[in-house]
């Protein structure tokens, strides 16, 4: 259950959270934080913390906010010997506003270094990804990698796991799909990949069916509240969720995913793998920390008892 590849964004995030309800046009008095992000390194952190060892390929600048990543990888046990310096380049910076019930209102991501992970870069690690047991990509790269690395994982039968990252984004991986074991984007996100507007339960099947007439084994549609709609051949399913108060909802998609890759790791089906990733989406979003600071795997093997059986 060891060693699976992650591949894409490592970043600082700053998150600003207003101390009443957000009032548009207008300064609001509120408090900073300061962590490091990006949905690759989130969850590389996530599964380091489940003990799987995983193996970051990604980039950082020549910066301060580089030592800020890299320290914060050395104290999560998280190896650094895939991230790369860039000489004359900034570490990738997510900003972000929240509402005051911790929802995102806004945020700008400054991801420019990214357009450095190409096919050249990754070609000399070919032989450790196609080794892996399973592999997750961002949507960070850009599109040439995707399509590399989803050739990759067909050519070779690596299981790869593909995170859309964000609506701007899909655009890079809509085309690339042959190849995807799983693919887990909300409810926006789908819509751009299958390029068809969803409204209800049924849109939502009919638009992760067009994904997977293009490649992809099993879909994970993200619904928030309303849990996760899982679909895949012949079958379509609703895993509902516990309802809670978020404190902050960041980093909640990059839990799931990481989640349930650990779930797909230890050997279980994809249908009882999700609630690994329920579980750790359900735990992310009752912190400030865009990554569970205290997550175990007992943690997480007694939240999806207790909550998600």
């Amino acid at each position: 259950m060891r060693n699976p590849v992650i591949i894409g964004g490592a970043a600082v995030d700053m998150k600003g959270l207003p101390g009443a309800p957000l009032k548009p046009g207008a300064s609001n008095l509120g408090v900073f934080r300061k962590s490091t992000g990006g949905v690759g390194l989130n969850i590389a952190l996530n599964l380091a913390a489940l003990g799987t060892d995983p193996v970051f390929i990604s980039l950082v600048g020549d910066d301060s906010e580089a030592d800020f990543v890299t320290a914060r990888c050395r104290e999560a046990g998280l190896g650094t010997a895939y991230v790369t310096r860039v000489p004359g380049e900034a570490t990738a910076v997510y900003e972000a506003i929240l509402d005051a019930n911790g929802e995102l209102f806004a945020a700008i991501s400054a991801m420019a270094i990214f357009d450095r992970l190409t096919p050249a870069f990754l070609a000399p690690h070919a032989e450790l990804i196609a080794g892996a047991p399973l592999v997750v990509m961002d949507a960070n790269p850009p599109e040439a990698t995707t399509a590399w690395l989803a050739a990759l994982a067909r050519d070779r039968g690596v299981p790869l796991w593909l995170e859309p990252t964000a609506f701007d984004t899909c655009a890079r991986q809509k085309a690339h799909l042959d190849g995807v074991a799983w693919i887990s984007p909300n409810v926006e996100e789908l819509e751009a990949l299958a390029g068809r507007s969803v409204a209800t339960t049924d849109d939502m099947v009919a638009a992760a069916r067009v994904l997977l007439a293009g490649g992809v084994k099993e879909v994970f549609v993200t619904c928030g509240e309303g849990g996760i709609l899982h679909v895949r051949a012949g079958a379509a399913d609703t895993a509902r969720t516990s309802v809670i108060a978020a404190h902050d909802v960041t980093g909640a998609g990059d839990a799931f995913a990481a989640g349930t890759v650990y779930g797909l790791l230890k050997g279980l089906e994809s249908s009882a793998a999700l609630r690994y990733g329920m579980a750790a989406a359900y735990l992310t979003v009752q912190v400030s920390e865009s990554v569970h600071p205290h997550l175990t795997p007992a943690l997480l093997d007694e939240t999806v008892r207790d909550c998600f059986r």
